[in-house]
Parts: structure tokens; C-alpha cells; sequence
């Protein structure tokens, strides 16, 4: 699908507002097809469904800006294309192919929801691949953001404490 295409549709997406967020990550689903005793333990070690996971980020003016535009200019890097890319309204839904170099390939399916103060987006993946763990994984995720506030003022300069070392009137 055609980048510019791509951009032009994203750029049409509702943009957050700066502030603080809080981002909530949810194993949805998770399925090996043929899995070895290690995968096995691997999994069950590491994909825990319906374990959520949370954390805090801001969001600057500038990054608010641009919008969604850097997440989707990062779909379709490396070995991945975005093969089908809609929007409408707030809805996004998208369609990325990767034909990795060590022979494996993923296929993933998104589908996103765009507000000024929150978004959710859930991927669908497949893999498939002799290092694959099972030849065959598939999961889904969530990942909710929701604006929880304003970002925290920085400290002032004074506030941080000066780094120690030999360089200081007392060195010399």
C-alpha cells in the first residue's frame, strides 16, 4: 500500500491531548499449535492471559501534534508492509504482513480507536516459522491510554543535586 496514502489516512485520526497517560497492556488470548516442553514453560512462565500490565508516560505538544503519524510510519519498517490501512472517523483498522529474514513471517491485524483523552488499539498476531515457538503462535493484546491528568512540572534546575566528582573548587 502506498506510504502516502497511509499517512494521509492516519493524519485523519482524532489527536490526543498533551498531558500525563496511563497506559494499560492485556494479554487478550495466546495459543502455541505444536508446542515443545520448553515453549510450554515458556509460556506459561511468560504469557499469562488476562494479566494486565500498567504504565505512565506524557505526551508533549509536539508529540500530540503529530498525532498517530509516528506509530503508523513505524508499521510498515523493516521487512513489514502495511497492506491495507482504513479509517473511518475515530476507527482505524489496519493489516501488516512481515516476511522476517530468519524465514518466519507475521501477519498482524489491528484495529484501533482514536479520542482526544483516550484510545484503544487490539492486535491480532500470527506467526509461523520453524523458530517459532509451537511453528505457530498466536495471540492477541489491548492496549488501552487513557489522559489521567497534566504532566508533571519538571524540577527546577537548583532542585538537582550537583554530580560529584574531581572537577570542583575542592579538586584543585
Amino acid at each position: 500500500m502506498d506510504d502516502r496514502v497511509v499517512i494521509a489516512r492516519a493524519d485523519t485520526l482524532t489527536r490526543p491531548e498533551p498531558g500525563l497517560y496511563r497506559t494499560t497492556n492485556t494479554l487478550v488470548s495466546f495459543a502455541m499449535d505444536d508446542p515443545g516442553a520448553a515453549d510450554e514453560a515458556w509460556a506459561r512462565e511468560n504469557m499469562r492471559v488476562g494479566v494486565q500490565s500498567q504504565s505512565e508516560h506524557c505526551v508533549s505538544p509536539e508529540e500530540a501534534a503529530r498525532g498517530f503519524r509516528p506509530m503508523v510510519e513505524a508499521l510498515g519498517e523493516g521487512s513489514c508492509q502495511i497492506t491495507r490501512f482504513d479509517v473511518e472517523g475515530d476507527r482505524m483498522g489496519a493489516d501488516i504482513a512481515c516476511d522476517n529474514t530468519d524465514g518466519s513471517a507475521t501477519r498482524i491485524a489491528m484495529l484501533a480507536t482514536a479520542g482526544s483523552t483516550r484510545s484503544s488499539l487490539e492486535n491480532h498476531v500470527v506467526q509461523t516459522g520453524a523458530d517459532v515457538p509451537g511453528k505457530r503462535l498466536e495471540m492477541t493484546t489491548r492496549v488501552e491510554n487513557a489522559r489521567i491528568g497534566a504532566c508533571p512540572a519538571p524540577p527546577p534546575p537548583d532542585a538537582v543535586p550537583a554530580a560529584r566528582g574531581n572537577s570542583g573548587p575542592a579538586a584543585r
